[in-house]
């Protein structure tokens, strides 16, 4: 039984995803999630600081122990990076000291690879098929978004728009105050005009959030209602109105307030914000949308990219 090993470094977490395959279907042995913050404090100039490259490879190391432990060969790691690695103005210098330190070789992929590989998981989880569909994945870095037809992509791009960057640039209070909301939007207004063209051009029948602030929204929904939770599955409808509802909710709450809410962990306290005022400003945009959350992303595309010929 072959092992693969995938890290995701992104801009708020590095995760890690040992898998392997049986009878066609990818099956996860090993998920690891740890906090870096790669960007933390950084409002423009995207400089990796010590203390995020100290918390970097401290993560990786404790990787490398796993990968050891599970006897996986070096030629069956596949380490990627997204936003902030591979916009980092020491991008070069943090990627080396990662190798000395764990010996695992860090590449950076660009934004339209990155969609490519979270279409590729997404696709293979099954949770759409034929119909016209918005995926959208929610990074601290880069939000990318990918339309789908007949299974197929027609349109992708990424966007320098993740919450822990908008974040940064804003400087917000919580609960976001009206000139917070209001700069929150005119970000969107300005950067999204390419995906705005793309939604009227194809018409998307379906938003699927992918991971991440998404999973916080499921996660959320069922602690709302613990009498009726959702069949813990990969393929989770979220209907509009308990959306709504939570986007109400959590707008009117201040740090302390989104921290005891229930469902929603510590890591994802402020970047939830930026992220369901997204999710909303895409959501106007549609007609009629529905909402489905796959847990499949990056990590899982990488893994089918790399068993499909095993």
């Amino acid at each position: 039984m072959k092992k693969i090993a995938i890290i995701d470094c992104g801009t708020n977490t590095f995760n890690l995803l040992i898998a392997t395959k049986i009878n066609g279907n990818l099956k996860p042995l090993i998920k690891k999630r740890r906090v870096v913050k790669l960007a933390e404090h950084n409002k423009n100039e995207i400089t990796i600081n010590k203390n995020a490259i100290a918390r970097a490879i401290s993560t990786m190391t404790f990787y490398k122990k796993i990968i050891d432990r599970e006897k996986i060969d070096s030629r069956n790691i596949y380490c990627v990076g997204t936003s902030a690695i591979r916009d980092a103005t020491n991008s070069k210098s943090f990627i080396n000291q990662i190798k000395i330190k764990s010996r695992i070789n860090i590449q950076p992929i660009n934004g339209i690879k990155e969609a490519s590989y979270i279409f590729t998981g997404i696709l293979n989880e099954g949770v759409f098929s034929d119909e016209t569909v918005l995926i959208m994945d929610i990074g601290g870095g880069s939000v990318e978004f990918i339309i789908s037809e007949d299974k197929k992509i027609v349109w992708k791009k990424s966007f320098p728009i993740g919450s822990e960057r908008i974040l940064n640039f804003i400087q917000p209070i919580f609960p976001f105050s009206k000139l917070n909301k209001l700069a929150n939007n005119k970000i969107f207004e300005l950067e999204l005009k390419d995906l705005l063209k793309a939604i009227t051009k194809y018409n998307p029948e379906i938003l699927i959030g992918s991971s991440g602030s998404f999973e916080s929204l499921i996660s959320i929904k069922n602690n709302l209602v613990p009498k009726k939770p959702l069949i813990n599955t990969y393929k989770q409808r979220l209907k509009i109105s308990d959306f709504n509802i939570i986007y109400t909710d959590l707008m009117k709450k201040d740090f302390k307030g989104l921290l005891s809410t229930p469902g929603l962990i510590r890591i994802r306290a402020k970047m939830i914000i930026p992220s369901i005022m997204l999710i909303k400003f895409v959501l106007q945009k549609m007609y009629k949308p529905q909402i489905i959350v796959s847990k499949y992303s990056l990590k899982e595309g990488i893994a089918f990219t790399v068993l499909k010929d095993h």
